[in-house]
């Protein structure tokens, strides 16, 4: 079986938002396309992360939510927005990454997060108290954790990052 045939008994589908406006479009940033997402009432459970570029965004969401979503979504961030399903094929290669190199004094969670969000490890413990970090998809708030190779580090508000 080819990868798109293993996809499609998937229960999500990938959603393509475009711009409208052309070269009068308003620079948008995750967070306008996840408000305007959350604002039509849908819940943040129902809907994956967003890959953005430029004038444009693609959306996972639960498959049950696809009518309504390319149906009621009608603007980003004052921009006029038009909505359509996408293939999965069009997603790779979208996400792009940026190296970050540093040292840190000993291999803790709250030191790697202070390298990667540019701040002090207290500041870092900040996000680990407030549950607001995710190691492989699981809540991370011991300071002390030990990250691993290829661990998928995600922070509310920050980022996702590999390590």
């Amino acid at each position: 079986m080819n990868q798109e045939s293993l996809r499609s008994g998937l229960p999500i589908v990938p959603i393509r938002i475009s711009s409208s406006a052309g070269k009068f479009t308003v620079p948008c940033s995750h967070r306008d396309y996840l408000g305007a997402v959350l604002n039509l009432g849908i819940e943040r459970g129902k809907i994956g992360d967003f890959i953005v570029g430029d004038g444009w965004a693609y959306v996972l969401c639960v498959k049950n939510m696809e009518d309504f979503l390319l149906r009621e979504l009608s603007s980003v961030k004052r921009n006029p927005v038009h909505c359509e399903r996408a293939d999965f094929s069009e997603l790779e290669g979208r996400q792009k990454f940026t190296e970050i190199t540093g040292t840190v004094a000993s291999l803790r969670m709250d030191a790697l997060l202070g390298l990667l969000l540019k701040t002090s490890r207290s500041k870092a413990s900040e996000y680990l108290s407030g549950e607001k970090v995710f190691v492989n998809g699981k809540l991370c708030v011991s300071n002390s954790a030990e990250p691993k190779e290829g661990d998928i580090i995600s922070v509310r508000g920050c980022g996702k990052y590999i390590f």
